[in-house]
């Protein structure tokens, strides 16, 4: 039975009907065509390619990465490899690396705002870390998120010490004030 307060609406996609089509398709990947003008799928699976992005993202993009700049290739690989196990994909064309990579970068994006509007619905950050968001598994990342979206440098929009160290700007042993001035200066 539905809570009387909460609307009946779908959920996110969980890959189902994805599965059954590949069956049903002799276990192949399904055929999409991504246009070299503009990067515009096109077929009739390209709904289904769009879902399959964002639940790669969601199940596979690491939460301690903040911008997808800063997102290792080898994890980009990694998602870039999920996808084409369900699509027949070439990777070696440019066109298609360059469109499926922007479109994770888009539902990194918004997956990462989703997170952050999860946890503003709470008004404490203990609170908040009492209530992970759906697709956040783990504790630890759900509390690392936590610290981060309440952090000074995030409400101020100035890039993490861990983010800018990652970048090889600064050395490990740099005091993470000085870092904040100096960053705050620029």
């Amino acid at each position: 039975m539905v809570a009387p307060n909460k609307r009946n609406v779908r959920g996110k996609t969980r890959g189902v009907i994805l599965d059954k089509l590949i069956e049903a398709n002799g276990g192949k990947p399904l055929p999409i065509t991504i246009k070299p003008s503009d990067g515009k799928q096109t077929g009739k699976y390209c709904e289904k390619l769009s879902n399959e992005i964002g639940l790669t993202v969601r199940q596979h993009a690491p939460v301690r990465v903040e911008k997808w700049k800063q997102m290792p290739r080898a994890e980009i690989n990694t998602m870039l490899d999920r996808i084409k196990e369900k699509f027949a994909l070439d990777l070696t064309q440019e066109h298609v690396k360059k469109s499926l990579e922007k479109q994770l970068s888009d539902r990194f994006r918004n997956w990462r705002c989703d997170l952050h509007k999860h946890f503003k619905k709470f008004p404490t950050v203990v609170e908040a870390k009492r209530n992970p968001h759906e697709s956040v598994s783990n504790q630890e990342d759900w509390d690392y998120l936590c610290d981060r979206f309440s952090s000074e440098e995030f409400k101020i929009g100035l890039p993490s010490v861990d983010s800018v160290q990652q970048k090889g700007q600064l050395g490990s042993g740099v005091d993470k004030a000085h870092v904040l001035l100096e960053l705050a200066l620029v």
